[in-house]
């Protein structure tokens, strides 16, 4: 007998734009879990809880933590070794936590300014507002800032 395969069902669930630094957390949550009493992980996207992102988005986070130092592969495999670089992201909030941490910074530096650079600097972040929800590394992060500052406070 002759076994044809049928076409895989289609994926009808809806998914985000972008990757949000909860997503992000989410994914951290789940390999620091699963190496509480072990030092790997065998993480698949299916694992992770409410995560609402795509395998392929999911994909990208893994890639992102190998990527940054925070996650070590063990070759091909879904196997993981967090390193402590993991830790200590997770420990000061997340990916999430640093967007809240990078956010207060901003206002509190608008909070200093005067009016007329209050305007200006209201210019500046309407027009970069995508990438702000977007940032997803601490670097990045900290040349908007960088940017953000030289704009309103000069060299």
């Amino acid at each position: 007998m002759i076994h044809i395969r049928s076409k895989p069902t289609e994926d009808k669930r809806e998914y985000p734009d972008f990757i949000t630094s909860e997503e992000r957390d989410k994914v951290i949550n789940a390999l620091l879990k699963g190496t509480v009493n072990s030092e790997s992980v065998i993480l698949e996207y299916e694992d992770v809880p409410e995560l609402k992102i795509s395998p392929y988005q999911y994909m990208t986070v893994i890639e992102g933590l190998k990527e940054g130092g925070y996650i070590k592969e063990n070759g091909y495999s879904h196997e993981y070794f967090p390193k402590d670089k993991l830790h200590k992201l997770r420990e000061i909030g997340g990916f999430h936590g640093e967007l809240i941490l990078f956010q207060s910074q901003l206002e509190q530096l608008y909070l200093s300014l005067k009016d007329y650079d209050r305007n200006n600097m209201d210019k500046f972040f309407k027009s970069i507002n995508t990438k702000l929800e977007t940032v997803t590394k601490t670097h990045e992060v900290f040349e908007l800032f960088k940017k953000a500052a030289t704009v309103f406070i000069g060299d």
